[in-house]
């Protein structure tokens, strides 16, 4: 990895010299569970989510392994980090990209941990093919490299329900894995969408629990919500049983 030559502060980069040897296009075939986590928008509560579900393994005693692709994330232990959030470092695409983390998961592999946490960025399936923005192929390189086991989604109340449904069929289709459980962001927008950068208000409990039945009977897959200490603890449980 790529770094800052300034020794007051240092910086994640990730470049072409730092890509494996190709091995004739053979990747390691990575036997340590892997939970993804993944999201709809930016601003949903993704990272969070992810260190609450780390805290809760780690308090009973789980060890465990952890990619982020925030900034931050080697502020808080993790394993390695692939900072493709905004203004990304990363300057490898493609298949040097998964070839890169699929080496990086080996390597944590390879402590012995017993399962392995990967949050990636938001914006899974594109809502529309009109600008190139729109089109999150370094995500899908991202995703087909840490090939979970399982997935997490991430989701906004005023989300649309199709758009839903489709993410939720995307990645388990392209990733050939499975979405085990939603988990909505607990703050909705004052103004409609176009305010996202803006001002939002709570999601009372009354609206999240007539989204929830709504989302458990159309897509048929758990609902649970972020800032419910109570409903966190059972996406554990749930999570600690998919993988038994």
């Amino acid at each position: 990895m790529k770094t800052s030559q300034n020794k007051n502060y240092f910086y994640p980069r990730i470049g072409s010299e730092n890509v494996f040897p190709y091995r004739e296009g053979m990747l390691y075939r990575i036997t340590t569970p892997i939970l993804g986590f993944m999201g709809t928008t930016s601003f949903q509560g993704k990272f969070t989510l992810q260190l609450e579900i780390r805290k809760r393994l780690l308090k009973d005693g789980y060890l465990v392994g952890e990619v982020g692709t925030e900034p931050s994330s080697l502020l808080f232990s993790m394993n390695a980090v692939i900072p493709m959030g905004y203004n990304s470092t990363v300057e490898i695409v493609g298949k040097e990209l998964i070839n890169y983390i699929n080496n990086i998961l080996f390597k944590i592999s390879n402590k012995n941990v017993e399962i392995i946490l990967a949050g990636a960025q938001a914006g899974t399936l594109c809502y529309d093919t009109g600008n190139l923005s729109r089109f999150n192929i370094d995500i899908y390189s991202y995703m087909l490299a840490i090939d979970p086991d399982f997935v997490i989604l991430s989701f906004n109340s005023f989300d649309n329900i199709e758009y839903l449904i489709k993410t939720v069929s995307f990645i388990e289709a392209a990733f050939n894995t499975k979405v085990i459980a939603l988990v909505m962001f607990p703050l909705e927008l004052k103004d409609g969408y176009f305010s996202i950068f803006k001002a939002k208000q709570y999601v009372s409990n009354d609206c999240y629990l007539n989204l929830k039945r709504n989302l458990e009977s159309k897509i048929g897959i758990n609902v649970y919500r972020l800032d419910d200490y109570y409903e966190i603890n059972n996406l554990y449980e749930q999570i600690i049983k998919s993988f038994e």
